[in-house]
């Protein structure tokens, strides 16, 4: 049976809760050194994890109620993912933030130089195929949506969880599919996380993505409906 908007509203903050440490007041500008321009100034805790829990559920009530939208080509598409980012992130990354502008010291994200020049154009197109291809997994599409705008090219300026996330619920809505359970160890979320940048090694680059999809679906075995996993009181690892 197909969830109803409500139940799938439900389980959309639930995970939310489970992996955005946003969501729990904190705005990390951690993940590179030019990140903090580009988040807006003088919010609070509070205001922190009230705006992305807000932005975050009326987001994916749009997306269910827009889950059947026709989309004709890869600027179309484009053009209504970065509609849903900046739902998400309304009032906490500066007026006109959108795309990450900066490295990670840390992690191997595809360089943000080349975002725009090389890597935008051709994701849209994959995307807008997986998307429309008759035969299509949308347990895979979602998947490939979470590793390629998150955990390789790391897109946005902020809020690539949560954005990528409800990108992801709203390729599985379309299908009348259930969405994942997260762990609510952050430790466990990222465990099967790309280790090199995806553009190193082709060979690499496959094995990585497996992987991943190989964990992602696994978030899927344990639903049924709307249950949480036992033990889990929504809350997000250190």
């Amino acid at each position: 049976m197909v969830d109803t908007r409500e139940v799938y509203v439900e389980h959309a903050v639930r995970n939310l809760l489970r992996t955005s440490r946003t969501a729990h007041g904190r705005l990390d500008a951690s993940a590179s050194k030019g990140k903090r321009r580009q988040l807006a100034q003088g919010l609070t805790p509070l205001d922190v994890g009230s705006l992305a829990t807000g932005n975050y559920r009326s987001t994916i009530i749009d997306l269910y109620d827009r889950r059947n939208l026709p989309i004709s080509c890869a600027t179309e598409l484009r053009d209504f993912v970065e509609s849903i980012v900046l739902s998400v992130n309304r009032g906490l990354v500066r007026e006109g933030a959108l795309y990450r502008e900066d490295d990670s010291s840390s992690l191997p994200y595809t360089r943000a130089d080349t975002l725009l020049s090389e890597v935008v154009g051709p994701l849209f197109e994959e995307f807008h195929q997986r998307l429309t291809r008759s035969l299509s997994d949308p347990v895979e599409t979602a998947g490939w949506v979470e590793y390629r705008m998150d955990l390789t090219d790391h897109l946005w300026a902020d809020g690539c969880g949560r954005s990528t996330k409800a990108v992801a619920a709203w390729v599985l809505m379309r299908a009348g599919h259930s969405l994942p359970v997260y762990p609510a160890d952050r430790r466990s979320q990222f465990a099967a996380a790309p280790c090199t940048a995806r553009t190193a090694s082709r060979d690499r680059e496959q094995e990585q993505y497996e992987k991943w999809l190989r964990y992602y679906r696994s978030l899927f075995e344990t639903w049924p409906g709307n249950a949480a996993p036992a033990g889990d009181s929504g809350r997000i690892g250190t």
